[in-house]
């Protein structure tokens, strides 16, 4: 592994590289990196206390921090998980007030900066996931409102935080 991160090239590459490994070794269950083809792959795998596992894959270019990594979620591209169905749309507006997860990623050309970790995104691709489940959630609580409670029950607020929009940010935890 040593040998490895030692032929990466240019130096300032090197540097960030070595420095974003050593800190996700501590926190993940297996990091690794591997050179093909003129690209860096930085493979991240994390088990859950579910038992899952999930391989974080960034495809590192070298133009890494100044452009975004690309990133698979268990060989899936993260731009994929960004997609969501319209229905979701309307519910992701009210819950964070994003108009959609692509524009909002920090994986977004235009949201990346070099100060963005690879740690971050992963924090970020979690994040979302759990945004995605309280769509859903939302979208449940809303049929079971509209069919056997009153409606203006403010059920949104206690389990969304929609009242206070500064708290739903990425790293918060929630009890759903």
């Amino acid at each position: 592994m040593i040998d490895v991160l030692e032929s990466i090239q240019p130096i300032s590459l090197r540097k960030r590289i070595k420095g974003e490994f050593y800190r996700m070794e501590l926190l993940y269950d297996n990091v690794y990196v591997i050179k093909e083809e003129g690209k860096i792959i930085f493979v991240i795998e994390k088990t859950y206390k579910n038992q899952k596992k999930i391989i974080y894959k960034f495809v590192i270019s070298n133009h890494y921090p100044y452009q975004p990594p690309v990133l698979y979620i268990n060989n899936i591209q993260y731009g994929q998980y960004l997609i969501c169905p319209n229905k979701f749309l309307n519910v992701l507006k009210y819950i964070r007030g994003i108009e959609c997860f692509c524009c909002a990623s920090c994986t977004c050309r235009g949201n990346w900066t070099p100060s963005i970790t690879l740690k971050y995104v992963i924090e970020e691709s979690e994040y979302n996931s759990n945004t995605k489940y309280n769509i859903m959630i939302k979208i449940f609580l809303d049929k079971i409102k509209e069919q056997y409670l009153i409606s203006d029950i403010n059920l949104d607020s206690w389990l969304f935080h929609v009242a206070c929009p500064e708290v739903i940010k990425p790293g918060t935890k929630y009890l759903i």
